[in-house]
């Protein structure tokens, strides 16, 4: 039997209504050389019994013996794809029917050397109807970029070549957050990035969550990231104010003394080293600390 050029990894847990729209989405490509993979990470709901409906063999289930989190459960994906390119898609997320033609249309043109391909992608808020385009178009060698900031958005926009994503080992588990950038970080050593420059996913953003878990993941992932690259960020005032500073956001927010007092003076030195940066950092600040400031008052300082 052919292998598929494209294994598609969706990692779910316990969202089997928003799981299908994503599955259907995958089905009707117009490019249909594909298989897609479905990592349920110990769902409690009917999330098995709805992925054995549909019919098309090219739809296959695999269940985490433990729970692993959405990147150990795209790992779980990764080791068990067959196709030459693997495209992620979060359960919440969904395609446009041209998707994975644009991909490979590209692929097709690309030298050897590309080994990470972008769509752009549309957000939309829970219970709106409309959408908020965004281009998303890395290009060339890209590490720096990436060291930088967000230089690849939304996961499911992408498509990374198998062999890239081996020789990197996958997602870093130990992450809370920033698990994407840990992976173009390391993939852009080895690959150079492209994209197509057409709208082909629909990003759901809720429009709310919980706050405190959240930023304690953000501080988590954040603090992990710095400390692994340590010795490329160390090297950079401007990268150290840049992930220092959200470090302070979160450990203020959280009431984590000694992380705000550790990552404060790199917060403020951005007004010397990074200007243009410090204001947008000054101003999400801001914002987070409106947004959490009921939070703030509530929590004591540990």
């Amino acid at each position: 039997m052919t292998k598929p050029f494209f294994s598609v990894v969706i990692p779910t847990h316990n969202r089997s209504d928003l799981l299908k729209r994503a599955i259907k989405s995958v089905i009707a490509q117009t490019y249909e050389n594909f298989e897609i993979i479905v990592v349920d990470d110990q769902s409690t709901d009917d999330t098995a019994k709805m992925v054995n409906m549909f019919s098309d063999v090219r739809v296959c289930y695999f269940l985490n013996k433990r729970t692993k989190g959405a990147c150990g459960a795209r790992n779980t994906g990764i080791l068990a794809s067959e196709g030459k390119w693997i495209a992620f898609l979060d359960d919440d997320d969904f395609w446009l029917p041209d998707k994975l033609l644009h991909q490979f249309c590209l692929i097709e043109k690309s030298t050897n050397s590309v080994g990470v391909i972008c769509t752009d992608y549309a957000i939309q808020k829970q219970g709106e109807e409309k959408l908020r385009l965004r281009k998303n178009r890395p290009s060339g060698w890209g590490y720096d970029k990436v060291l930088y900031g967000n230089y690849v958005h939304c996961l499911s926009s992408t498509c990374v070549r198998h062999d890239i994503l081996s020789s990197v080992s996958g997602f870093d588990e130990l992450l809370a957050s920033k698990q994407d950038q840990d992976l173009w970080l390391r993939a852009a050593r080895l690959a150079e990035f492209s994209s197509v420059p057409e709208i082909d996913v629909i990003m759901q953003h809720a429009k709310s969550g919980r706050i405190s878990t959240n930023y304690l993941t953000k501080l988590d992932g954040h603090t992990h990231f710095r400390n692994k690259h340590a010795e490329l960020i160390n090297r950079s005032l401007r990268l150290r104010h840049r992930y220092d500073a959200y470090i302070f956001i979160y450990a203020m927010i959280l009431k984590k003394k000694a992380y705000a007092i550790k990552s404060l003076p790199w917060f403020l030195l951005g007004i010397f080293v990074d200007l243009p940066k410090c204001l947008q950092t000054y101003r999400a600040a801001v914002l987070h600390w409106y947004r959490s400031r009921t939070q703030i008052f509530n929590t004591p300082w540990s």
